[in-house]
């Protein structure tokens, strides 16, 4: 079974906890809950350590890489909805844009200097 098909029965707290650590050794909960959705896990034992992969459970690479499409994809759709509330004007129906030129000075609209401090 793919990871895709067993993915959604994780909890939320497993996926995003698999999305940080992707490549990492799982911690054994995790892969209880892996093994129950119908996915599995790679032992590495010490015996294997040379290959410079510490002792512990692992996604195949394929599922490893499958989770960075993923987490990129959630990444994609964070941009997209800061975009959409960046768009949008404030509560106050107030939308400013400042664009400087080097050189050129702001006119922000103030009339009353008397509050603000001058630069000598």
């Amino acid at each position: 079974m793919g990871i895709e098909e067993w993915w959604s029965d994780l909890s939320g707290f497993e996926q995003q906890w698999l999305i940080a650590n992707n490549g990492d050794a799982i911690p054994d909960g995790i892969v209880a809950s892996i093994v129950e959705a119908g996915g599995s896990v790679e032992i590495v034992g010490a015996e294997d350590e040379a290959d410079d992969v510490p002792p512990g459970s692992y996604l195949t690479d394929e599922d490893v890489d499958w989770i960075e499409e993923v987490a990129n994809a959630e990444g994609d759709e964070d941009l997209d909805e800061e975009d959409d509330d960046l768009d949008q004007d404030d509560d106050d129906g107030v939308d400013v844009d400042v664009a400087l030129d080097d050189g050129e000075d702001a006119d922000l609209g103030f009339d009353d200097d008397e509050d603000l401090d001058e630069e000598e």
